[in-house]
């Protein structure tokens, strides 16, 4: 089954042309629907199935009678946004279709497979490093973490890159959280990773890509100067390709997303800020079971966060390794952050510092007592999901 055709992609090539397409990316679309007075916009992909997500609510584009700037404002904005998108998807087809993208192979990593970003700025070296994304770090069709390769510096010759890797941005965002970014574009087979492909010195081979709205940043640099996390090579806005992008008005790195709709804003609970790429570097895990002192180390972990006044927030077994020498790693830390012990009504009221539990918090989990949607992540948290941790298993 084909993904959705493009209108200009159906005028300009035909059908073979546009099953060439297929094989060599995820066939980006834009889709509005609506009906009566109300539009919305919507993205597609195509991966091995389907993708739609919603870039907008749906909006009403009738008239009203009074106290209609507003509305009409943020109307005028989304449709000269979708102008500007159609502009790039375009530029973005011709871009593929001249492309030397190897053909698609279910058993290999493939450009269609995983989302745009494909370099970042390293925290350490202040270099720009190309990487290429080996697999899905999780089986399931919402999976956002990936194991990927560095391949080289942005500014050196590296012949093993895609031409085309990424899928198209848009400066003037569709929504308030900023461009879409292809989140589920992936497939759950393992592929190989390339042993071959050039590394740079600075940094490890292999390294984790993830994308995420909230980010435990402080706490995520404080486990790893103490040995107990992953190196933090990056966090910020997802990078695209084209270094003039990648580059400030000065000619400077920048981290910032090109002209977000809105600016980052603070939240007492519900994050209103762009997708984040985090990067960090690849953790081999040792095999289980876990080390005798499994537990002992955990503890000490835990011990280090809450005396600082941090909690880690989802202390559940795929989030918590080994390597290769039995030494703990914390790696996800989504939730993380500062805890405060005031009162709830107190906090709620005038305090948006502390981390949270996230709206629609699963069900299928059992959490620690307390722990509930929007609701502060407290140390006792921690410990009492220390209690549903594998040792050993």
């Amino acid at each position: 089954m084909l993904p959705p055709k493009p209108s200009f992609l159906c005028g300009e090539y035909g059908p073979r042309k546009i099953a060439e397409f297929v094989k060599k990316c995820c066939c980006p679309t834009l889709i509005l629907a609506g009906g009566g007075p109300w539009l919305t916009v919507l993205g597609g992909v195509f991966t091995d199935k389907l993708i739609v997500q919603r870039l907008t609510d749906m909006m009403w584009i009738g008239h009203s009678s009074t106290h209609d700037e507003p509305r009409v404002y943020r109307l005028a904005r989304v449709l000269v946004a979708l102008r500007n998108s159609l502009h790039r998807l375009r530029d973005y087809y011709t871009k593929t279709f001249a492309s030397n993208i190897p053909a698609f192979d279910v058993s290999l990593p493939h450009p269609r497979n995983y989302p745009y970003p494909t370099s970042f700025i390293d925290s350490k070296s202040g270099k720009t490093l190309r990487f290429k994304y080996v697999r899905a770090l999780e089986n399931d069709a919402r999976c956002v973490t990936y194991q990927a390769k560095i391949q080289s510096s942005v500014d050196s010759p590296d012949t093993n890159a895609s031409t085309v890797n990424y899928a198209p941005t848009d400066d003037d965002a569709l929504t308030d959280n900023n461009a879409p970014t292809d989140n589920d574009a992936l497939t759950n087979d393992d592929a190989p990773t390339d042993n071959d492909a050039p590394t740079d010195n600075d940094a490890p081979a292999d390294i984790v890509v993830k994308f995420v709205a909230r980010y435990g940043r402080d706490v995520h640099e404080f486990l790893a100067r103490e040995n107990h996390a992953p190196a933090l090579r990056y966090f910020g806005a997802p990078l695209i390709q084209d270094k003039k992008d990648i580059l400030g008005n000065d000619g400077q790195l920048s981290t910032k997303a090109p002209n977000p709709l809105n600016p980052e804003q603070p939240s007492l609970a519900l994050p209103l800020c762009p997708m984040k790429m985090v990067v960090m570097d690849y953790v081999s895990p040792h095999a289980r079971p876990w080390p005798q002192n499994a537990r002992e180390q955990i503890i000490k972990v835990l011990n280090k966060l809450h005396n600082r006044e941090y909690v880690f927030g989802d202390l559940r077994p795929p989030n918590v390794l080994f390597d290769q020498s039995n030494e703990v790693k914390f790696i996800d830390f989504d939730w993380s952050g500062s805890y405060k012990p005031s009162p709830l009504d107190k906090a709620l009221q005038t305090d948006s510092d502390y981390t949270y539990y996230p709206l629609n918090l699963s069900k299928s989990i059992s959490w620690a007592d307390g722990a509930d949607d929007l609701l502060p992540i407290l140390p006792e948290h921690d410990l009492e999901m220390l209690q549903n941790l594998p040792f050993g298993e």
